[in-house]
């Protein structure tokens, strides 16, 4: 839930997290008219968690990471999670969860449990890119890198397949420059955030 404390939903609410997994659980009508509107101009938290829930409700989709999970558990549901996301896409069901408040929600899950940094599987879970101006900005660090010549440009997108399509795209050259510097994808995308900032 932190994720859409992250992307401008709801801010300096001590009630949130519990009450939106409450609202995961029981769609409780309170709830959704309590965070009806987020801070930022039409920001939806209540979408972003009916999104969400229509995701865990897809019985392929297995039981959501925990402080016991390993890598491969949470590889295989980030890949489950994803196909149910494009079939919510599909049926025009899906809102508020893209490139960055979805894959976020698996980097904020990974920032909090340092016990699979050693492990090389969790580089397979794409991160997030996004971000806001004069804040922490991905595309804009991206650019630099560009400009370096260490990535490639990426191409424009406009559609959620095609954005999510250029998400995996950074990622792979993320997963590459992992490898080549000995660390972990999810620090070279934190880094690309941090150059984007200046």
């Amino acid at each position: 839930m932190a994720a859409s404390e992250w992307a401008g939903f709801v801010r300096d609410e001590p009630t949130w997290p519990a009450d939106a997994m409450r609202f995961l659980d029981t769609r409780a009508p309170h709830i959704k008219m309590q965070y009806k509107r987020g801070y930022r101009p039409n920001a939806n938290p209540i979408a972003y968690l009916e999104s969400w829930g229509a995701v865990l409700d897809e019985p392929k989709v297995p039981a959501p990471p925990d402080g016991t999970t390993n890598a491969h558990g949470l590889v295989r549901f980030h890949q489950d999670a994803f196909t149910a996301l494009k079939v919510l896409d599909w049926k025009h069901e899906r809102s508020w969860l893209g490139p960055w408040t979805f894959h976020g929600a698996f980097k904020i899950y990974v920032l909090h449990e340092q016990r699979l940094w050693s492990d090389a599987n969790i580089d397979a879970v794409t991160m997030p890119m996004g971000g806001v101006a004069g804040g922490y900005s991905f595309e804009a660090g991206w650019d630099v890198l560009v400009g370096l010549g260490v990535v490639s440009a990426l191409p424009d997108a406009h559609t959620f397949a095609d954005k999510m399509a250029v998400a995996d795209q950074a990622h792979a050259e993320v997963q590459a420059l992992a490898g080549l510097a000995g660390s972990r994808a999810i620090h070279v995308n934190s880094g690309i955030y941090l150059l984007g900032s200046k």
